[in-house]
Parts: structure tokens; sequence; C-alpha cells
């Protein structure tokens, strides 16, 4: 971080320490944002973070409060260099909420705040940092990035100097406005720094995982004589669920530390010989049908469904890796992101395992670790593709045909594209969505119809929305969306059983919300060769009109 006036900021943190004592003491949870909006501009903005408010008697600022900056609306504040009769672009538009505003969730007017955020860096071009907060909680965006990826500081975590001084680094006028003559911009040097981080986390643990994954698998076959096939299904299904706990654990969607309490919780008078493994199983049934307490409303939707899984008796030492899995951080350095990435290298590791011939001797582990690149890797198409690239490839098809029969809508009610808003017009871009289908041939890990998810999203978000606002709220709930989206609009097909599953668990992953079951996707995304539809020619034949009758019918 840059260098700091040791006195300067111990003044600076002890503001902040100060709200994070009102947060403790429960003060901010019963105070709205309107409540709170003043004192957090004046202290947290201004005292903390160096930012001078717009006053009769500046003739430069930097914080413009609920200044009009673009054309669809205003952000609650703005960040720049701005000057009287000036017409400088914000650097930074704050997207701000009340404390108990869940940030991913809670929308207003069929928006979250981070949507919204999106919205005002869409709208400005020029403007490179969007930041959200709830009082108690801050993200930074870059718009060249996706808006899984941002930085984040919880209100407590600043309690911690070091904490606190990468948040000033990063947040205060110096981190975002200043420039350093000939050097790199404080921020863009911690952007470096966060990519860095995520992407060791993200490879040490995909070392772990397909190590792990690998060694399970040679156990299968060797001590339960299951065959290949049947082996890598039983191990990667396992290997998901944990996943996905882990996942939800950090995003508060399951307990925190289940992994960790399913393995160090024994029972103390148990006969079992491997009590962590029952836990674990446990844990399985728990998430997919709820637990009676309510703690876990359970999930279902086909992961942790009944399966081979679970007539698995495997000796308790397979339990340390769930454990360690648990470990990681996936509400930040293990995310979307970085999970899209392990998925894809996922997919051509199991293709590497199934032509390998490794498995039933006892040096295959190291065997594995040394092997060359799959040759089905060319053959089925299996390449990571960065998020970035799949994000601009949906907003050049998905996202710009959406636009074109939104506006085709529009001229058939006889009216201007540029100006319709009324309820007609945004039933019939509802119907446009309920009736628009996305198709990947070829889908591997999914990157594609995660993208695609995105824009839907947004897109559904955007037309309830303008309904809700109209006071004609569509037929639709926002909670409904996701699922919406996941049984009605994506449809993928691929060579791979285990890219089919990685597709399912990614979609998912996305998905979960607290309280409701995971969408069914096995209708929706299915195993097959979608070149041949002639079982005489291909075994995994996949015949469209048949499998996806409702799109092909």
């Amino acid at each position: 971080c840059q260098q700091l006036n040791s006195q300067t900021i111990d003044t600076a943190h002890m503001v902040i320490v100060r709200w994070a004592d009102m947060e403790l003491s429960g003060k901010l949870a019963k105070m709205t944002e309107e409540q709170l909006e003043g004192a957090f501009y004046n202290e947290v903005l201004v005292e903390t973070l160096g930012y001078t408010p717009r006053t009769a008697d500046e003739q430069d600022w930097h914080l413009d409060v609920k200044g009009k900056h673009g054309t669809i609306g205003t952000p609650d504040a703005s960040i720049g260099r701005f000057r009287e009769g000036g017409i400088a672009p914000p650097t930074a538009i704050l997207e701000l909420k009340g404390p108990k505003v869940h940030l991913d969730r809670d929308r207003s007017n069929g928006r979250t705040a981070v949507q919204q955020c999106w919205d005002y860096l869409s709208d400005l071009p020029e403007t490179r940092w969007g930041i959200v907060s709830n009082i108690v909680s801050f993200r930074l965006y870059e718009r060249n990035h996706t808006r899984r990826r941002y930085e984040h500081y919880a209100l407590q975590d600043l309690r911690d100097k070091e904490t606190f001084a990468r948040f000033y680094a990063t947040l205060g006028r110096q981190g975002l406005l200043d420039r350093p003559a000939g050097n790199i911009p404080v921020i863009d040097r911690l952007l470096v720094d966060t990519d860095t981080r995520q992407k060791e986390a993200g490879d040490k643990l995909y070392d772990l995982y397909r190590l792990e994954r690998h060694r399970l698998i040679d156990h299968l076959i060797r001590d339960h004589r299951l065959p290949l096939d049947d082996a890598i299904e039983s191990a990667q299904r396992l290997m998901d669920r944990i996943l996905f706990i882990a996942f939800c654990e950090d995003r508060e969607l399951l307990p925190r530390e289940s992994l960790h309490q399913a393995h160090g919780t024994l029972p103390p008078f148990t006969k079992a010989t491997n009590p962590r493994w029952r836990n674990f199983i446990d844990l399985f049934r728990a998430v997919d049908s709820g637990t009676p307490d309510g703690r876990i409303t359970g999930y279902n939707g086909g992961l942790f469904a009944k399966s081979s899984v679970d007539d698995l008796d495997l000796d308790d030492r397979w339990t340390n890796f769930f454990q360690v899995v648990g470990t990681y951080d996936f509400a930040d350095e293990v995310n979307l992101d970085v999970l899209g990435h392990l998925f894809e290298k996922s997919i051509t590791e199991l293709e590497k395992l199934r032509e390998g011939d490794l498995f039933g001797d006892a040096a295959s582990p190291d065997r594995y670790a040394a092997m060359p690149k799959s040759a089905k890797q060319k053959r089925l198409g299996v390449y990571y593709t960065p998020p970035a690239f799949t994000a601009k490839i949906n907003e050049l098809t998905v996202d710009d045909l959406l636009t074109m029969r939104f506006n085709a809508a529009a001229e058939t009610l006889d009216l201007d594209p540029k100006d319709a808003d009324t309820p007609e017009f945004w039933n019939a871009c509802l119907d446009i969505l309920s009736k628009f289908r996305v198709i990947d041939p070829a889908c591997g890990s999914g990157a594609f119809l995660f993208q695609a998810y995105e824009v839907l999203e947004a897109r559904y978000f955007e037309v309830l929305g303008h309904l809700e606002r109209l006071g004609k709220p569509g037929a639709l709930p926002a909670n409904d969306v996701p699922d919406r989206i996941l049984a009605n609009n994506l449809y993928g097909v691929d060579l791979s059983p285990e890219a089919v599953e990685i597709t399912q668990l990614a979609l998912w992953i996305r998905t979960a919300r607290p309280g409701r079951k995971l969408t069914d996707l096995d209708h929706n995304i299915h195993c097959g060769n979608s070149l041949v539809s002639d079982p005489a020619a291909d075994e995994r034949a996949f015949d469209w009109h048949t499998q996806f009758p409702e799109v092909f019918g």
C-alpha cells in the first residue's frame, strides 16, 4: 500500500472503528439508508477517505452527492475531479443502501444494488469504477472486469489496521484519483495483487482437487471394484457436492463451517469405524431435504439426490480433503470466475484420466501428474474461455438480439423504441423474454451459458422493474426469475457427462438462494453428440426435436 502519514491514517481509522462499534452494538441495523447517508458521506467519504464535498464555497470538489451524470438516473454519489462549469465525467459512482439490505438479493424497482451500479457504469462509458455499499460492507467494481470480481471490505474487518490501510489505499482519494508521477496508480497495483492472489488460491485448490480426485478414482477401482466410468462419476459427484457446500457456506446460503463441523464432530458412542464419512452422508441428506430445525431448508435439484455416492463406504481419511476445501475463501479468493476456470480444467483432466490407463497401481498419482496434454482436448474443443470473452460474445449476440426484439415490439405498438415506456410495451418485452432460448451445442463447463444467464437476469429485472414502477407488476415474481431462466431459457449439450454435471453445478452455484430448491436441470442440459442424430452412427446421437421439443417441436 501507499505510504501514509501515520497521524492521518490513525485519525481516519478511529472514524471507521466508531462505525464498526455502532454495527456491533446493533445501532446501525435499526437505521435506514436515509437516516445514515448524511453522516456516512461526511464521516466516511470526507473525513476518512479524503474527498472534498461540493459546497457553495468550493470551486473544485471530489464528491458530488445526488449529482446528475449520464441519462438513466442519479447515482447516490459520484467521485471525480469536478470543477464549476466543467463537464468531467465521474471517476467512480457510488450506490448506497441501508445496513439490512443484501447487495445481491434485495431489490428496488426490480434491481439489486449491484445491478443498479452496473446500469450507471453502462450509461457512463468514461467512468471506470463502481462502489456499492450497505454501510457495513464495501465493494469496488472495475468496468473491464465481470461483476463477479470485486474488491470487498467488511466494516468489522476494518478494525485491523493493515486491512484498513488497504481499504484506504483502494477507496481513498489518493487511490482512486491521484496518480503518482511516473508510477502506476495505487488502485491498479492493488488490482494486480488481487488477481495474483485469486490465481494462486485457485491454482492451489485445483492442484489439491485434481490429485485427490484421481486418488479417489483409483481407490474406487482398485478397492471397490467399480468400472472406470462409474468410479469417475461417483468421484466427480462427491467433489461437486463438496465444492457446492463450501461455496454456499461463504455466501451465507448454508450454515458456516458445515464442512468443518461434519469433519470434527464425532458421536461419542458410535460403533461406526468411519464416523466422519457418515457425518458427511448425513450432511448431504440435509442439504438435499433440509433439517427439522430449519437451519438448512434443502436444495434438492439433482446434485444431492440419492446416487451411487451415498452407497459408498469410505474410510474417514478421505474426508480430510473435504475439511481442507472448507478453509478456502469462496466469497473472495475463489470466486465464480476462479471456479469457472477450475471447472474447465477439470473437464480436460477427466479426459486425460479416461485415456491414460493409469489406474490400479500404487504409482498412479505420480504418473498422473506427469501426463501430457489430452489428445481429446483438441477433438472435443475443451479450452479455457476467459469470462470477459464469453461476456463480450453474449453482449454481441444475446443482448443485442434482445434489444432488436424489444425495439420491434415498440414499433408494433406504434411507439418510438427510444421512448417506449408503457405497461403494454414492457409486458410485450416480458413475453419476448419468456420465449427466448439460448442453446450451446458444446457447452463444456457452461461458460457461455453462465454469461447468458447474467444477460437474461439483467433483462428480466429491467422489465419487471419498469412494470413495478408503472404500477403494473408483472405476472412473474422477481424471486422466480432465476428458476424461470434455468428452466425456460437455457439449453446445453456436451459429449462429456462430466461437462454436463459441471455445467449444472456452475448454474446451481450461481442461482442458489436461501429457502429455494435448486432447479432441475436434467431436462435442459444433456449429454450427447449434438452433431449426430442417427443412433446407428453414434450411440450418443442427439435428436434435437426429441430432446428439446419446446424449442424445436
